[in-house]
């Protein structure tokens, strides 16, 4: 029964690992494979051609521009900055095209925050259908247990989510007559994203009660536990700062934004007080199975997740002005900086090496190949 439950878990995490450390099945020996033939050597290796390897690229790459542009909005926020800081800054923009509002809106014409707000309500219907869909197909087509839970069951309703951020970012840059309807619908789609990823903390939970940690080459995604409460405090807080005074509900209610505020922080402290005990509790699974791990696409929920963690304590050492705080921000930063290289260095060798991007491999377990009548 636990070898069973272990592959279901391997195979309906959407960055199955490679689970087989690397090897290939046998259905994989030398010859023709789902149409893509495997030519061998004395050594056994097998070489496909760029175009037969991406057949197999996955839509578990998301991860990757994810990263790069958390990372980019990361330091356009630390708050200890030197000469050259803003230019590293735009170099991972440019690479993501993240972080529209901190570095292309000071730099253009009274174009682009239209273009900005385009694009928004683009992605919010977007990913609200995206969210929908997704988790009605894994309801209906998908027949999943408890003890095959991971934390990756979040990732549908995360783009979602992002909402929040993303509508508190833009915001000050918008007329108050949009600014306002951005504001709430940040605040209701990230709101409805922590409570579904809530719902599924419960399963979580009961899933490491019940059978223990993630298999050791999975555990990379139970940073992504980390996301949704620190994203939800750091959306709170921007939302609040960022309505505006003296302009609809605020000049009818004085004091109110005030108020906003204030319980907008509480919010943000408690939700990271969860989010720290998701991170530690990560960490040391990492710690644990360390020696167990080969790199996978999952890799990169070592720096998604913690750039929320990263931005939601610069911001609340900003509110409550504690030098501190900011300064483990400031580390925080330089760690997650020097992560995404890290992981990067691992991605293009794992590439190289032909450890994913290749039939059978990483989150391509799944794959068989065509039988041959």
């Amino acid at each position: 029964m636990a070898t069973t439950l272990e592959h279901t878990e391997e195979h309906l995490n959407p960055f199955r690992p490679d689970s087989h450390d690397c090897q290939m099945d046998d259905h994989l020996e030398k010859g023709s494979v789902g149409g893509d033939t495997l030519d061998g050597n004395s050594e056994g290796t097998r070489s496909l051609s760029i175009k037969q390897r991406l057949r197999h690229f996955t839509w578990a790459w998301f991860t990757l521009p994810m990263s790069t542009g958390g990372i980019a909005l990361l330091l356009a926020l630390t708050p200890h900055r030197f000469a050259g800081l803003t230019t590293i800054g735009t170099v991972f923009y440019i690479l993501d095209l993240s972080g529209m509002q901190h570095y292309g809106v000071p730099s253009t014409g009274p174009w682009l925050p239209i273009a900005v707000r385009i694009i928004y309500w683009i992605y919010v219907a977007s990913t609200f259908l995206v969210a929908v869909f997704q988790y009605f197909y894994l309801f209906t087509a998908k027949q999943l247990t408890v003890q095959s839970m991971t934390p990756a069951w979040i990732l549908p309703i995360f783009p979602v989510m992002l909402s929040g951020t993303a509508a508190a970012s833009i915001a000050e840059s918008q007329p108050p007559s949009q600014c306002i309807p951005i504001l709430v619908s940040g605040f209701t789609f990230q709101s409805l994203g922590f409570l579904v990823a809530i719902f599924l903390y419960s399963n979580y939970i009961g899933r490491m009660m019940q059978s223990g940690l993630p298999a050791p080459m999975t555990r990379g995604g139970m940073f992504i536990s980390v996301g949704p409460p620190c994203f939800t405090g750091l959306a709170y807080i921007e939302l609040a700062a960022a309505v505006p005074d003296n302009h609809g509900f605020t000049l009818a209610n004085p004091g109110s934004k005030n108020v906003m505020v204030t319980m907008a922080l509480m919010a943000a402290i408690f939700m990271w007080s969860l989010a720290f005990w998701f991170f530690a509790i990560s960490l040391l699974g990492i710690l644990a199975g360390l020696h167990e791990m080969r790199f996978g696409l999952i890799w990169w929920a070592f720096v998604f997740p913690n750039v929320g963690f990263a931005i939601v304590t610069i911001e609340i050492g900003k509110q409550l002005a504690s030098a501190p705080l900011l300064w483990v921000g400031s580390v925080m930063t330089v760690i997650l900086v020097a992560m995404w290289f890290f992981v990067l260095t691992n991605h293009v060798c794992a590439v190289y090496l032909e450890r994913i991007l290749y039939p059978g491999k990483d989150e391509d377990a799944g794959w068989k190949p065509k039988t041959q009548d």
